[in-house]
């Protein structure tokens, strides 16, 4: 049987803490992660934990391996960098430690934004690697379901309440 410790740090998006974080919520979740088989923090969640500035346009080519790096100085041993532009390109970026392998892998991003997408993201992943998946092949399936959801629902009204799913 196949255990993993998954942390998801969820305290910012779009270069901001939520409301109600404050420094030792983030003191809290680095140790959190310290302890993470695969660690699934968003672009501004890594950029807060490892101290890295965020930039709005997202970071460039050679500057990907650099954070995911610092990621994994926390003590995760794998690491998905979710919502993270390269360029011009939404992907996700990370490492796998089983494969020893960097990623960047990108996706078509849908322009609508629904509460709870990355809960969704996580869940999906974990059975997808509990199946015995590697962790980028997880991420690739995992973001072609979300895609599809989002491209489903992309017109409901509150998208307050997440995906109907």
């Amino acid at each position: 049987e196949r255990e993993i410790i998954v942390v998801d740090p969820i305290m910012a998006d779009n270069g901001r803490l939520y409301s109600g974080i404050g420094a030792d919520t983030v003191d809290r979740l680095r140790r959190m992660v310290s302890l993470a088989d695969i660690a699934l923090p968003n672009y501004t969640e890594a950029c807060y934990l490892t101290e890295t500035e965020f930039h709005s346009a997202g970071l460039q080519a050679g500057e990907t391996r650099p954070l995911v790096d610092r990621m994994l100085a926390m003590g995760a041993k794998s690491v998905l960098v979710t919502s993270c532009r390269v360029g011009e390109q939404p992907c996700v970026i990370g490492f796998d430690a089983e494969q020893q392998q960097y990623m960047q892998i990108p996706y078509r991003e849908v322009p609508v934004f629904f509460s709870g997408t990355g809960d969704i993201f996580s869940a999906r992943l974990i059975a997808t690697l509990l199946r015995g998946r590697s962790l980028q092949a997880a991420a690739v399936i995992t973001m072609e379901k979300l895609s599809a959801l989002i491209d489903t629902y992309q017109y409901e009204e509150n998208k307050n309440e997440g995906i109907p799913y």
